[in-house]
């Protein structure tokens, strides 16, 4: 596995200088910025810290434009005052009051995500269920599996193979 090392800065640019992340954190964000990444530290970690630094450094280096961050429903506020107080001049988005968690307002809550320049994100699970997949983008996708799958297909010479393959076409 790739190694990153710890950036020699004691806070990231525009985070509050309340909490500096451990080195692990450190090494955590950078691998973040630079890839997709796991991040299975011990409970009491930090990893909500290390995906909050992750969000805004690659915002900061224009590597994303609008991080959006899915958490439980019931840690959204949590999350999001976690957020506020490391990055206290974020433009943070997330459903703080009950009201926005009403049907009739979820919507209103989804079409602020796109009318704004957010820095980030936070919604629950429950209104990340609610949005739909944009029809073409999902044919796209299982047509770039298929095509995967038969290119391993014709490349196998193992009859087992073949058929595992013939069956998840």
């Amino acid at each position: 596995p790739k190694a990153y090392q710890a950036p020699a800065i004691k806070y990231f640019p525009g985070a509050s200088h309340e909490l500096e992340l451990r080195d692990y954190q450190k090494q955590a964000v950078n691998r973040g910025v630079h890839e997709p990444a796991l991040l299975a530290h011990a409970v009491g970690a930090g990893k909500t810290l290390e995906m909050i630094t992750i969000a805004m450094e690659k915002k900061r280096l224009g590597i994303a434009g609008k991080t959006m961050i899915v958490v439980q429903n019931a840690t959204v506020s949590q999350f999001a005052t976690a957020f506020k107080t490391q990055y206290p001049s974020a433009k943070v988005l997330a459903p703080l009051n009950k009201r926005e968690y009403a049907s009739k307002n979820r919507q209103l809550f989804l079409s602020r995500i796109a009318s704004n320049d957010w820095d980030a994100v936070i919604i629950p699970q429950s209104f990340f269920n609610l949005i739909k997949d944009d029809k073409n983008t999902v044919e796209e996708f299982f047509n770039e599996q298929i095509d995967e799958l038969k290119e391993a297909q014709a490349e196998s010479e193992e009859k087992k193979t073949v058929r595992q393959m013939e069956e998840a076409i």
